[in-house]
């Protein structure tokens, strides 16, 4: 998912409106529908930092690099593999190995 998806994908979550996340933001509503259209990328690292930050997602989930929305849930799932003993992150690596062999995108 490009950029400008992802952009728009959160902002129909939250339920608002273009002119209402571009208010938030600082930006016009033309340059948030140009975003969510892919006909404008946003250049300037500020803007990128202000979508991550309204959204509370990484900039890697904005870009499509990660599908984990943020940092809390990449911690959340090391906290569970290193809760496990060893016999238990075994089980655990084979089991996520299973579950995306089933769900690749």
């Amino acid at each position: 998912m490009k950029f400008g998806s992802r952009v728009r994908q959160l902002r129909i979550e939250k339920k608002m409106t273009q002119a209402q996340l571009a208010k938030s933001l600082g930006i016009s509503a033309r340059t948030v529908s140009f975003i969510e259209t892919g006909k404008y990328y946003p250049k300037n690292e500020e803007i990128i930092e202000k979508i991550a930050n309204y959204f509370n997602v990484t900039a890697d989930y904005l870009f499509g690099l990660s599908n984990l929305k943020n940092d809390n849930e990449a911690n959340e799932l090391t906290d569970c593999l290193e809760s496990l003993n060893e016999k238990g992150q075994k089980s655990l690596m084979e089991y996520a190995k299973l579950l995306k062999l089933k769900y690749k995108k």
